[in-house]
């Protein structure tokens, strides 16, 4: 376990969404205060909007990708293949980890957008028993892919 999961899963204790969780994990390495951050991810939560879909652990990932790798000057034609590439790496490592799930319905085995899958969540503590391991996983491949891999820049 690394340090970035631990303080992605301490965050989600503290009341805020995956999204967040996993983005004020490593912000601050990207010269991102933790309060802008947890702002700029606070609608990424259950899976983006609480639409159930994508998992804002992933979603928190794809946005540390973007502060690293993301394109910042228009005439920069490797910046988005480079993105898009590791954005691409991360799902693949994150469904390799979690049954090649990615979406919160996926995941929690419930869509939380009916009262049904609210239910079912809730009875059985799911955003708390699960949630956890799935930020967790989020943060870690992140941090890792993240100090692996320079952007070409900085080679």
């Amino acid at each position: 376990m690394s340090i970035y999961g631990e303080r992605a899963v301490a965050c989600h204790r503290e009341g805020f969404n995956c999204s967040q969780a996993v983005v004020s994990s490593l912000c601050e390495e990207f010269g991102i205060d933790r309060v802008t951050a947890l702002r700029f991810a606070g609608a990424f939560g259950s899976g983006i909007g609480h639409l159930t879909e994508t998992c804002g652990a992933v979603t928190g990932a794809v946005m540390l990708i973007g502060m690293k790798y993301g394109k910042i000057l228009p005439d920069d034609a490797q910046a988005t293949p480079k993105s898009y590439e590791m954005a691409q790496r991360f799902f693949e490592e994150f469904r390799a980890q979690n049954d090649g799930k990615l979406t919160c319905k996926e995941l929690l085995g419930a869509d939380t957008n009916t009262p049904e899958g609210l239910a079912y969540v809730l009875d059985n503590e799911l955003f708390s028993k699960l949630c956890p391991q799935y930020i967790r996983c989020g943060a870690e491949i992140a941090a890792r892919m993240l100090r692996e891999n320079p952007p070409e820049d900085a080679k």
